[in-house]
């Protein structure tokens, strides 16, 4: 099952040396980002970085773009940067617990998850986080109530109600899988995990989807 990766605006006021150049380089990194240009956005953090090293927004974020490209190893080292720059964001905890849950690192990802609670116990990411991790080690139960709590902060999110409804399926809950799945594709079509699963309880009904 999927994850999320949380990302949070560019705040900058305080960014030395050279604040205006640093913003400007900034932007435009986060710019390349939301159009979906991760190698453009990585080569602007990359320049950012070297002016600012320590920077833990710019980590965070180069981390987030590399996760993104699938280079997970990159990836963690930045989100480790952020957290090691600033602790005291629980986004960045987030992030690095969902990392860490992609590759399997579950207890990693729990503790981190459970950190990032602590410090904001409405963050619906790492509710999330929590139920791919308690999904992985095949406790549907306990990841059913960690999504629905996450749902219950942020319903908007296709990728959650399809981790519901995946998980609904393991504990052969094949209505509210069927509506949790159906209600994921309404939110977000490209989810192809949810085709293919939505298209095996329709076979196992015996009618096609």
């Amino acid at each position: 099952m999927p994850g999320s990766l949380h990302a949070r605006p560019p705040a900058l006021s305080t960014i030395h040396p050279d604040a205006a150049t640093l913003d400007a380089i900034f932007t435009r990194a986060n710019a390349l980002q939301v159009q979906g240009d991760m190698r453009g956005a990585l080569a602007a953090y990359r320049e950012y970085l070297a002016l600012a090293p320590s920077h833990a927004r710019a980590h965070a974020q180069a981390g987030l773009a590399y996760a993104r490209l699938d280079d997970w190893g990159r990836g963690i080292a930045h989100l480790r940067a952020a957290v090691a720059a600033a602790p005291e964001i629980a986004e960045n905890w987030a992030n690095l617990a969902s990392a860490l849950q992609h590759l399997g690192s579950l207890d990693d990802a729990e503790r981190l998850a459970r950190q990032a609670l602590a410090m904001r116990p409405t963050m619906a990411s790492s509710w999330n986080t929590l139920g791919l991790v308690a999904a992985d080690r095949e406790h549907y139960d306990e990841a059913r109530a960690h999504f629905i709590r996450a749902l219950e902060i942020d319903p908007g999110s296709a990728l959650t109600w399809m981790n519901l409804g995946m998980c609904e399926y393991r504990l052969v809950r094949d209505d509210d899988a069927l509506a949790n799945l159906t209600r994921a594709l309404e939110m977000d079509p490209s989810l192809v995990p949810a085709h293919y699963s939505l298209g095996v309880l329709h076979h196992n009904r015996g009618r096609p989807p």
